[in-house]
């Protein structure tokens, strides 16, 4: 599964801002990569029809075989990779393709990883901002901020004892996504206060954990000198940027909108989720550097 070095996409100028739909030549070329890489059994097929079907509020996928004979099976195969072409939306699409990418995530053959990277840089190919990241589609605004802080917090977080912020942060992705925008501000606010209760559970600092916020939790980390000490003024002006993540939070999902109804825009989430990103890796990577 090579993608070939041809002249007519090396002189396509390079995408600079990101789009979110599926085109169709994107769409075959991910289809065909799956067909390559799904050897699997006819089960797992059924299984994926019947739950896309259910969770897209239809009784079936449309069928893709449309002229087969009454003796002739239903090829659910078929009908799992042809909804990838012709969903109506992008975002059923991705939800059939993240799920064929979350199984071959669990398989240990290289071509199935090989899969996984092959449609990752598809995706960037087309200019078209997701990625299949520790088990699921999330969206990309800046490819520089992806590389150097989503997928880091993303690795960070995957290990042994985060598995809350963990499904925090995935989670707000997942909201991002789908335009809950609200929603993925709480949870990347959560993320960034749970990878603090975290780190100070495993050095043993104490802290109450019914009231404890995020600003208690950052004073901590500050005094036990999990982040240098640099001098006074450097110091306040950290606390005010590791702050601002939860301030973004309250001001704009933490508490009820009252009378008016409430417009969270999706630049100001996307702005949450990339600094709990930030500041997640700079925590975990003190901590590391601590320990």
């Amino acid at each position: 599964m090579t993608i070939l070095d041809v002249f007519s996409k090396r002189n396509q100028p390079a995408h600079d801002v990101f789009t979110y739909y599926l085109p169709d030549g994107l769409r075959k070329q991910v289809y065909m990569t799956l067909d390559d890489a799904m050897n699997v059994a006819g089960s797992f097929w059924v299984t994926l029809a019947r739950s896309i079907a259910k969770e897209h509020e239809m009784l079936s996928l449309p069928e893709a075989q449309k002229f087969r004979s009454r003796h002739e099976p239903r090829n659910y195969r078929l009908d799992c990779l042809h909804y990838i072409l012709t969903a109506s939306e992008t975002e059923k699409a991705l939800d059939m393709i993240e799920q064929c990418l979350r199984l071959l995530s669990t398989s240990p053959r290289q071509d199935a990883k090989d899969a996984i990277e092959e449609i990752n840089q598809r995706f960037l190919r087309a200019g078209v901002g997701y990625q299949f990241v520790s088990g699921q589609i999330v969206r990309v605004d800046s490819q520089l901020l992806h590389a150097e802080a989503v997928v880091p917090a993303l690795g960070f977080l995957s290990s042994p004892g985060f598995e809350g912020p963990n499904k925090e942060f995935l989670e707000a992705h997942e909201h991002l996504r789908h335009g809950r925008f609200e929603e993925a501000i709480m949870n990347a606010g959560k993320a960034f206060e749970s990878t603090m209760r975290v780190i100070c559970d495993a050095k043993g600092w104490t802290y109450d954990k019914n009231k404890a916020t995020a600003s208690t939790l950052i004073g901590i980390v500050l005094q036990k000198q999990l982040i240098p000490t640099w001098d006074e003024e450097q110091l306040r002006n950290l606390e005010k940027c590791l702050t601002g993540l939860a301030t973004v939070r309250n001001k704009n999902a933490g508490h009820g909108a009252g009378a008016a109804p409430r417009e969270v825009s999706k630049h100001l989430a996307g702005y949450a989720l990339h600094l709990a990103a930030t500041n997640i890796v700079f925590l975990v990577e003190s901590y590391r550097a601590m320990v």
